[in-house]
This record gives C-alpha cells, sequence and structure tokens, in this order.
C-alpha cells in the first residue's frame, strides 16, 4: 500500500466499488486480493472509507494482515484529519477578530458536515472563501497570525485570472497551508458563476466551537461534479471525488430542491457536466438520482461516454506519469519504442530543465550517459510493466484510450459552454 505506482488490478477496483455501493454485502476472498483492494482504495484517496466499511464486516472477512494495516494507516489519516481541523480553529479565530466571514470549501465542508466523521475524508489543503473586497484584509490577518503569505502587488488585477491567493504555509511548517478563495472558479473559465449567489445560499455551519459557513447543497453538488468532470477531467483519485458526491446526495437526500440545482446548472453553462458526473455516480457507486437530472439534455454518446468513463477508472490501475502516457497511447510496438526513446534523451532543453543546468552546459552531454540509468533507478519497474507484453500493460493502454475519447468529449463541452458574463 506504500508504493504509488505499484499496480493493482480491475478486480480489486470491482471489489471496492462493490463494497462502497452495497452497506450489506460481505465479499470473501483471499488476502492477495484483498491487500490489492486495499492498495487501490489507497491510490483513490479514500482508505478511510475501506476501513469504515471493513469495520461492518463479520470477523475474520478480511485477512487480519490486511485489516491491521488498512488500521494502522486509518489511524495515521484520523491524526492528519485532527491537525487540519485545528489549523481551521487557528483560521477561523483569526479572522473572526477582524469580522470577516469564512466558508469552507470542498474538503472541509465534507469532512466537518458531510461524512460521518471527519477523518474519512482525505484532505491536502484547506480551502476557504472570503468575500472579494476582504481578500488583502485576510492576507494581513493570516500573516500576521504566522502564515507564509506571498504579496499580491494589485488585488484587482490578480483576480482578473485567480480565484484564490497564492497557496499559504502553515506557521512554522506545520499542517497543510491554506488557499484563500473569492470564487470557486477561474475568472477566466466559460462559466457563469456569481458569488454573491454563493453567499447569498451559504448556511452557517459549527465546527470545533467556531461559527463557520457552507455552501448550500445545490450549490455543493454543483462545485463537486464541475470540480471532478471539468477540472480533473476524472483524472485525479475519480473514485474518491464520486464518494463525495454519493455522500452528498445521502447525507441531504431530503434537503435538495432539485428544480434549483438544474436551474443553476443551466445558468452556470454547466448542465452536460452536472448530468454526466450525476450518472457515473450512479452507475459506478449505486446512488439515487430524482427524475428530474432527466430533464437535463443528454450528450449524443452519453452511454459511449459513460462506458470510457468506467472502463478508465476501473482499469487505470497504477498511477502513471504524464510524460509515460505517449507510450501508452501509441498503438504499435514500434511506436512505444519512438516514444520512449524520446523520453529517456530528450532534446538539450528539456534535458537542461529537468537536471537544473544552463542550456549551453557541456555537462549536458554527460547527463545523456547517466539518463538511462537514473529512469532505471527511478522509474524502472514502472517502465517495464507499460513496454513489455503483459497484462498490466494491456490494462493501462486500454485505460489510457478511454481516457483520452473521454477527455476530447470534455473538452467539446467546454468548447461549447457559453462564454463569462461576468467580471472581477
Amino acid at each position: 500500500m506504500n508504493g504509488t505506482t505499484r499496480s493493482t488490478t480491475p478486480e480489486a477496483a470491482e471489489i471496492l466499488l462493490e463494497l462502497l455501493a452495497d452497506p450489506d454485502i460481505v465479499i470473501r476472498t483471499d488476502e492477495a486480493t484483498w491487500t490489492a483492494v486495499a492498495r487501490e482504495a489507497n491510490r483513490q484517496g479514500i482508505l478511510p472509507l475501506l476501513y469504515a466499511r471493513c469495520r461492518r464486516l463479520p470477523d475474520g472477512t478480511v485477512p487480519g494482515p490486511v485489516a491491521a494495516a488498512v488500521r494502522e494507516r486509518y489511524t495515521r489519516m484520523a491524526i492528519a484529519s485532527a491537525m487540519i481541523l485545528r489549523e481551521l480553529e487557528l483560521i477561523a479565530d483569526t479572522l473572526a477578530v477582524q469580522d470577516i466571514p469564512v466558508l469552507l470549501l470542498k474538503g472541509l465542508h465534507l469532512a466537518a458536515d458531510v461524512y460521518d466523521a471527519p477523518a474519512l475524508r482525505t484532505m491536502g489543503d484547506i480551502d476557504i472563501m472570503v468575500p472579494r473586497d476582504r481578500l488583502a484584509d485576510t492576507s494581513r490577518a493570516l500573516a500576521d497570525a504566522g502564515f507564509q503569505t506571498t504579496d499580491v502587488a494589485d488585488i484587482d488585477d490578480y483576480c482578473r485570472t485567480n480565484n484564490h491567493l497564492p497557496r499559504m504555509a502553515p506557521p512554522d511548517g506545520r499542517g497543510v497551508g491554506v488557499e484563500v478563495h473569492w470564487t470557486i472558479e477561474l475568472p477566466t473559465s466559460p462559466f457563469d458563476i456569481q458569488p454573491a449567489d454563493l453567499w447569498a445560499g451559504a448556511r452557517q455551519l459549527r465546527v470545533n466551537g467556531r461559527n463557520v459557513l457552507v455552501l448550500s447543497p445545490e450549490h455543493l453538488i454543483l462545485h463537486l461534479c464541475l470540480h471532478a468532470c471539468y477540472h480533473h477531467r476524472f483524472d485525479h483519485t475519480p473514485l474518491k471525488q464520486l464518494c463525495d458526491i454519493a455522500v452528498v446526495l445521502r447525507r441531504y437526500r431530503a434537503e435538495v430542491d432539485w428544480e434549483v440545482l438544474v436551474g443553476m446548472a443551466e445558468r452556470w453553462g454547466i448542465q452536460t457536466f452536472v448530468r454526466f458526473t450525476l450518472l457515473l455516480t450512479r452507475e459506478l457507486l449505486g446512488c439515487e438520482l430524482p427524475d428530474t437530472i432527466q430533464s437535463i439534455p443528454a450528450d449524443a454518446d452519453e452511454a459511449r461516454l459513460l462506458g470510457n468513463a468506467r472502463a478508465y477508472i476501473l482499469n487505470c490501475t497504477m498511477t502513471v506519469p504524464v510524460a509515460f502516457r505517449k507510450v501508452v497511447r501509441a498503438p504499435t510496438w514500434t511506436g512505444r519504442l519512438r516514444a520512449a526513446v524520446a523520453h529517456v534523451f530528450p532534446g538539450p532543453a528539456r534535458m537542461a530543465a529537468i537536471y537544473g543546468l544552463p542550456t549551453a552546459s557541456r555537462r549536458l552531454y554527460l547527463w545523456y550517459w547517466i539518463r538511462p540509468f537514473d529512469l532505471l533507478l527511478r522509474k524502472g519497474r514502472i517502465t517495464l510493466e507499460l513496454l513489455l507484453p503483459g497484462r498490466t500493460g494491456r490494462r493501462m493502454r486500454y485505460a489510457e484510450r478511454n481516457r483520452v475519447l473521454l477527455k476530447s468529449s470534455l473538452r467539446g463541452w467546454v468548447r461549447a459552454a457559453q462564454p463569462p458574463s461576468h467580471g472581477v
């Protein structure tokens, strides 16, 4: 479970999906398969959910060594989650003194109010939103509290192309850092999202004795769909993103106004992304959706694209570096060989950038001799698995083909979206 490049199997991903989709199913299999399931859950960022699910299984269902490893990993994640909430306390207290409202986004909202326990939702940073006209005050207040901020010379100019301030490192390097947003989407995006609407629909929440705000259920679902489908193209821990949506749908089942949600999606220009993401969540995790979703026009290739997404998610069982994707995508052995050679021996400018050398340095020629051995030490295993005949390479090439087909269609949806009608 520790290596990020160790492959799992589609069978392990299927078992993981079954466990997450059906709270009553009991799956009995061997230790090697359970190890692969745990490894896939860890790779997808949802190992805490697997831990919670396994605790509900009859004793002895999960082999002892696997159960112990999952429990130990979950304990470390729970400690990290507690530290993040402590960091949130510092942020909330600091900004409360300045009378700056704080709205929790994404992981923090989910951990604090949606999942059954905060530790079930892993987080890599803290995302909050403050009013646009309080960004400068927020930056100064957090800097005074010990956060390492980056000076922004002209806030107005900066916000024309950015939806959050530069990431702020935590005091003394302890913690995960914070991104202070003023809206949930880049001002340059093709979507018409009005921050005033987000604030108008925000709800109050008390977290560890602090009053904060969170998005309405409708805004939260739209944000999560947009984040998974538009931002990441289901390319980054897709099961984690879909689990977030499934848990939100269950948590707020009786509160979501679906007519309002569909109307918002249409006004924002994201209805196609929302429909597709919700249907994919239902297909993989079995959550219920209202008939209202069917009122959103479907893409002509929706059924095929759902199949592409499922095939990609289940077969992308190894984290493949971006540079290797050209190798994986090549349809023939000769094409894969050419792509591999180009990666091992890139042009002088690329070599200089990789190893931090001046472009005209004579040492570049030495690095051309060293690079094959450098790559062999760092990426030898994954290279062999991708290039040599075998199930892993075939699966990855199959996953990559489906990823390309899916992302091509998603790019088309972006081009079809209406241009932004809002300003800073």
